[in-house]
């Protein structure tokens, strides 16, 4: 889900800034796609905010995630960037954004929320996650996306499958 884009000179030769719409199409819970994707471009000096639809047209670039794929996906300008599971897109975080530690404020997060695994061994009929995500493996600890919040929501999908990993989970 993230996009090389060339950033444009202004007449001192400094690099503009762009203005970057974040739309949330479907999420039940804050997009942890989104909060990374916020965090890459805040860093990179960018003015990130969350949108609708109907203000879309007032950003440089627009990043929308799509979890569901009963949702209806929404008619977005063309310099949109459409990701996420229900988009059907294969679109992936760069390793440059998806290790980065999520951008919280932007839904205003009181709490942690990451992946120390990724995938599932399994291949239940109804379950996207294998499909999207491969077999189960290890990508990480709270540590790469805990920032000292009280409460971490972990959302690894088969977290249980490597014992030792998740005894280790468990003892942090």
């Amino acid at each position: 889900m993230y996009y090389e884009y060339d950033r444009e000179r202004n007449v001192k030769g400094e690099i503009s800034r762009m203005n970057i719409g974040l739309i949330d199409v479907d999420s039940k819970i804050p997009n942890l796609a989104l909060m990374k994707i916020s965090r890459f471009h805040k860093k990179n000096g960018d003015r990130v905010a969350l949108c609708g639809i109907l203000e879309a047209n007032q950003y440089d670039m627009i990043y929308a995630s799509k979890i569901f794929q009963y949702t209806e996906m929404p008619i977005l300008p063309e310099r949109s960037i459409i990701g996420g599971v229900g988009s059907g897109n294969k679109i992936r975080l760069s390793d440059e954004i998806e290790y980065l530690m999520p951008d919280y404020e932007l839904y205003g997060c009181d709490y942690s929320m990451g992946y120390t695994s990724r995938g599932c061994s399994r291949r239940c009929p109804y379950c996207v996650v294998p499909k999207n995500e491969g077999k189960f493996n290890v990508v990480g600890d709270i540590y790469q996306f805990w920032n000292g919040h009280p409460d971490i929501m972990i959302m690894d999908n088969a977290i249980n499958t490597d014992e030792d990993h998740f005894m280790k989970i468990l003892d942090n």
